[in-house]
């Protein structure tokens, strides 16, 4: 028979466990972005919760840490979930809710579970292989010229890019910013085996070349940040003078011959002063100013969770035509989402974690004394995480870091580690525990389970059924069943109800038998993503293009109508719509739209200079057959 100790320690490092292999999974698995993965992560932290609800009734030496930041982190996850229950387009709200929720929890875990000496030494090492062997992958893939992310084709945007286990370079770049310092302030710090520290110096260089394979600008600078503030602190002590100019010079050295010597890296850094003309629709400046009037527009509570993308063609500017998904800015992004309250309390989050840092400093550089210095990990730990997170901080300017669990869960980790180290500084935050106190923990993560549970299986098996039709190449029932079966099992996303009508339109613009029955059908599936999200003018667009295919005439103006006020600066809208007009007669509408829509796109829009001569021609023979779009 165990006794109540031997109980508590297989759920205390069952709890370690659960929480470093639920951050390296999330990493190895592509970020964690798709349902399925992110099921699993959330399937894991269930179960420390379990384990941690019981170590508080067992344990009669386990405390709760009360950190400053834990009360305006639970008053933020009260609030984004009223936001939540108002949100117009639930099926992404719900999503976001899940993330914070998944975030908060490890956090929580992590500050009350990972504090010993033993774990912080553990969490290093796995994180350290973590970084580099995902920067080894990301070297591979570069050298080898691969275009693949374990067997997933990543687009052809990122090409010539190194990154790791993520579609996106620029998140494999935030995640290694974040452990990168890490592995080398225990190289200078660390009270480690020499072997030891030649293993983590040699992991942090490569990560350090990871980061540079990735060509993320903004890594970039947020690593020649992090490394300048490292420098700085190393200069303060005789000891680390010397080595820590030898590792600026090493690392300057190594950027000079890489920038110069790469092209395409000279043109990424070249780039910099290109960004925001014409090298990408997504550039990160004109962004800026329609996120900021988001904001303005709903100042004290913002958009709502996971609405950003649903509400910003509404204030789409002409240079942006793609969905941006994110503001690539995470901290105007919480301004628009959650507005002054919900900016408010996070800020209240990230000063009690930095209040929590400042009063711990001075506690765990107890390694200097008038000898000399002694060799800290806990002074190394601390540092490495301090600056992480700072890194991580400056590269959310230009990033949506943490919308990506991959890397959110990662920062969790690391923050709460950081915050556990309070321990150091003063007793005044240690609760021990009573019955009512356990209960309020027992019931906060019952109710946690309670609803993530469920959700999280839906999550996984839509996903499964999603993944499953991303993958089938032709346009055929295979396709729109595993569609279908999605929406069955989550009946609220109205993106797969869009691309099952948007399937059974293009099968129907094929004019094989059974055409019109395929269009209408096309239309009851658009319906019902336009009723999910009332806000999406394409999916109105289809809507209208497949009323018109079978000549529905007065409803297909109606939608096309509705979509141009839905999309405005929408130049696919536009097009579509001035060919409408085009159509009933209204060739001054017609050519005010498709001129607008050249203005805005003035490269590869053949659409609208097609139609432009054809209205030019119209009225001046008066006369002149209109052709469809598509023929």
């Amino acid at each position: 028979m165990w006794d109540r100790e031997e109980v508590d320690k297989v759920c205390e490092w069952g709890v370690i466990t659960l929480m470093l292999g639920l951050v390296v999974y999330a990493a190895l698995a592509l970020g964690a972005v798709r349902l399925t993965e992110f099921a699993v992560v959330g399937a894991l932290t269930g179960i420390a919760l379990v384990l941690w609800t019981v170590r508080l009734w067992l344990s009669e030496g386990h405390r709760f840490l009360l950190h400053p930041v834990v009360w305006p982190l639970l008053a933020f996850v009260g609030y984004a979930g009223w936001r939540y229950s108002q949100a117009p387009v639930e099926y992404l709200a719900r999503l976001e809710w899940m993330q914070i929720l998944l975030y908060s929890a490890v956090f929580l875990l992590v500050l009350h579970n990972l504090h010993r000496q033993e774990t912080l030494q553990w969490a290093t090492a796995v994180l350290s292989v973590l970084g580099m062997c995902l920067s080894f992958y990301s070297l591979v893939q570069l050298a080898s010229g691969s275009d693949l992310v374990w067997w997933f084709l990543k687009p052809g945007n990122y090409a010539r890019r190194g990154g790791g286990t993520f579609i996106n370079p620029n998140h494999l770049a935030g995640l290694l910013v974040v452990l990168f310092p890490l592995a080398t302030t225990h190289v200078f710090l660390g009270r480690i085996r020499p072997l030891v520290r030649v293993l983590y110096g040699y992991a942090a260089l490569v990560m350090l070349c990871g980061i540079g394979v990735t060509m993320s600008r903004g890594g970039w600078l947020a690593t020649a940040l992090t490394v300048t503030l490292l420098f700085v602190w190393l200069l303060r002590r005789r000891q680390h003078r010397l080595p820590a100019l030898l590792m600026l010079v090493v690392i300057a050295t190594g950027a000079f011959f890489y920038f110069t010597r790469v092209d395409f890296a000279k043109w990424r850094l070249e780039g910099t002063l290109r960004e925001g003309t014409s090298d990408s629709g997504h550039s990160r400046q004109y962004l800026l100013q329609p996120t900021l009037k988001m904001w303005r527009d709903h100042v004290w509570t913002g958009v709502g969770p996971g609405q950003y993308d649903v509400v910003f063609p509404k204030y789409r500017p002409p240079t942006i035509q793609n969905a941006p998904v994110h503001a690539h800015n995470e901290y105007l992004e919480l301004l628009a989402a959650y507005g002054l309250v919900g900016a408010g309390l996070v800020f209240a989050v990230l000063g009690a974690l930095a209040w929590g840092a400042h009063k711990t400093s001075n506690f765990v550089e107890r390694g200097s004394s008038e000898l000399g210095f002694k060799a800290s990990n806990r002074t190394a730990f601390f540092l490495g995480a301090t600056l992480g997170l700072f890194g991580i901080a400056v590269h959310c300017l230009v990033e949506f870091h943490l919308h990506i669990p991959g890397v959110g869960l990662a920062v969790m980790l690391m923050a709460g580690l950081m915050a556990s180290n309070l321990r150091f500084a003063t007793d005044n935050f240690w609760l021990t525990p009573r019955w009512w106190s356990s209960g309020i923990a027992t019931v906060l993560a019952v109710g946690w389970i309670a609803w993530m549970s469920p959700v999280l299986l839906r999550g996984w098996r839509e996903g499964r059924h999603l993944n499953a039709a991303a993958v089938i190449p032709s346009l055929d029932e295979k396709l729109m069943s595993s569609l279908k079966s999605a929406f069955a099992v989550e009946p609220g996303n109205p993106r797969t109800a869009y691309e099952i009508g948007e399937n059974y339109r293009l099968l129907s613009w094929q004019g094989l038998t059974g055409y019109s029955d395929q269009a209408r059908e096309a239309i009851t599936w658009l319906e019902r993503s336009a009723r999910l999200n009332p806000f999406d003018a394409h999916t109105r667009l289809r809507l209208a293009l497949s009323r018109h295919w079978i000549e529905d005439r007065a409803g297909a103006a109606a939608d096309f109508d509705t979509a141009l006020r839905l999309g405005p600066n929408d130049v696919t809208v536009a097009n579509y719509a001035g060919w409408n007009r085009m159509l009933r007669g209204d060739l001054e509408g017609a050519r005010h739209l498709l001129e607008q829509s050249r203005i805005w796109w003035p490269w590869g829009n053949s659409m609208a200079e097609h139609y432009l001569d054809a209205i030019e021609r119209a009225i001046q023979a008066k006369s002149g057959k209109l052709k469809s779009p598509e023929n």
